[in-house]
């Protein structure tokens, strides 16, 4: 295996795991029948054989960090590094357990995959198992983790069909020289706005004492049915927007019901939302197959006061077309890769010292996350299709918060992890709820 350099994301994520949240990417996975622990165990490791950097820890302790093979990852017992099997009467709280669990990619491989199993028999109960798969934010985004998805879905497929099958290799380059290419750009530091990176803050979640680096991450989720999509989706011709500008419309909007946010210092009511881009659109296909970071995040001004929740839709619409035209949001991508010329240390202490102003001030934009649909085609493990999968976006700690959507086999899920309590529960719980009903109100 060659030299894998991290990039600055695969850096600036590692560095949030402990701090900021827990960097984790996770999926919950629904078959429709019982799988072959034996044959998902093989399938995980031909997946790690394909994808040499899962196989590998990040070493942070250079200037520029490296994806290093792990020293157990080709022992005699590797698999249980990377995959285990649970075996209770108990799923959800064994699931809950799984999802609760920390991973540092600086000390281990960077993928976890669990089934568990409930030991009755299927016709006793709802459930016979559950798959469940943690990724860390340091080897992959949100589309890095779908793409794994599909692949561990296809490995197992063709390993029950042929057991001597071997996956190809799949080397792609985790820098960002290929969008930079995309986009036409040359010298980055020539290009580079400093102030087209800025993302101001003027509003947060409240803190209390929900942020303890004591406490376990908590999740909660919410889900519209296919009935209900099938509304949502006829909104398109209805309000000239897509599905993501609706949410979002709804997201913003609800925030500011439910936290009911202050005014800020200039007497303008808070009015940014950020969100996520995901850069592989503006690459040539043979660059989107791959588990790597390649994402960036924008902030969108939208107007508070809006009693007219269609047109604020409209509105969000045209604001979010605004931001991606711009094209500003390549200064962030710019500058992360331009911080990493101090080193890692460097802008490891950055960031710790950002988050201690953030903690301070109490502000940090809320986020959205859409990932939009997991798979376009129901996923099946051999024979066994896959009837539902819920994205578990990274928990974070307050003042930050992040909404994650995903959609699959029709039905579309709103999930937040965090830190927190009863009362931090009840006011994600709130929030999801409002925007529920803003959008089947629409319908």
């Amino acid at each position: 295996m060659g030299k894998i350099i991290a990039s600055s994301q695969d850096c600036f994520n590692s560095i949030a795991r402990g701090i900021t949240s827990d960097a984790l990417i996770q999926y919950i996975l629904y078959p429709d029948g019982p799988l072959d622990y034996d044959l998902l165990r093989r399938a995980v490791l031909l997946s790690v054989k394909a994808v040499p950097v899962l196989g590998c820890v990040l070493d942070t302790k250079r200037k520029v960090p490296e994806w290093k093979r792990y020293s157990r990852a080709d022992s005699a017992d590797c698999d249980s590094v990377f995959c285990s099997v649970v075996s209770t009467g108990d799923i959800d709280s064994a699931t809950g357990d799984f999802l609760s669990t920390e991973l540092d990619a600086s000390q281990r491989p960077p993928l976890k995959v669990c089934l568990i199993v409930n030991p009755k028999t299927p016709e006793e109960i709802d459930s016979s198992c559950v798959l469940l798969i943690k990724l860390s934010h340091a080897v992959c985004d949100g589309s890095g983790s779908k793409f794994y998805l599909k692949l561990l879905s296809e490995i197992y497929s063709r390993l029950q069909a042929d057991p001597n099958y071997e996956h190809e290799l799949l080397d792609v380059a985790r820098d960002t020289s290929a969008f930079y290419a995309a986009m036409g750009i040359s010298n980055i530091h020539k290009y580079f706005d400093p102030a087209k990176a800025e993302l101001v803050s003027t509003w947060g979640f409240p803190t209390g004492n929900a942020s303890s680096s004591a406490m376990k991450s908590s999740r909660i989720m919410m889900h519209f049915g296919k009935d209900e999509m099938q509304k949502i989706k006829e909104l398109d011709a209805e309000c000239g927007a897509g599905i993501n500008s609706v949410l979002t419309a709804a997201f913003y909007d609800s925030l500011l019901k439910v936290l009911n946010p202050d005014y800020n210092s200039e007497g303008k009511a808070v009015r940014e939302i950020q969100f996520m881009i995901d850069l592989r659109k503006y690459l040539t296909a043979g660059y989107t197959r791959g588990i790597y970071n390649l994402s960036a995040i924008s902030n969108v001004d939208l107007p508070a006061g809006e009693s007219d929740f269609k047109k604020l839709v409209s509105l969000t619409d045209a604001a979010i077309n605004d931001v991606v035209s711009s094209g500003n949001f390549i200064h962030g991508t710019l500058a992360c890769d331009m911080a990493m010329d101090s080193g890692f240390p460097v802008i490891s202490d950055f960031f710790k010292k950002d988050w201690n102003d953030i903690l301070e001030s109490g502000k940090c934009t809320p986020m959205i996350s859409n990932l939009g649909v997991i798979s376009k085609d129901k996923l099946y493990f051999g024979k066994i299709p896959i009837e539902n999968i819920y994205l578990v976006p990274p928990a974070f700690r307050f003042p930050a918060f992040m909404l994650g959507i995903s959609t699959y086999n029709d039905v579309l899920t709103l999930s937040a992890g965090y830190y927190g309590a009863e009362r931090e529960r009840e006011i994600i719980k709130n929030l999801m709820e409002e925007m529920r009903r803003k959008v089947l109100d629409l319908c």
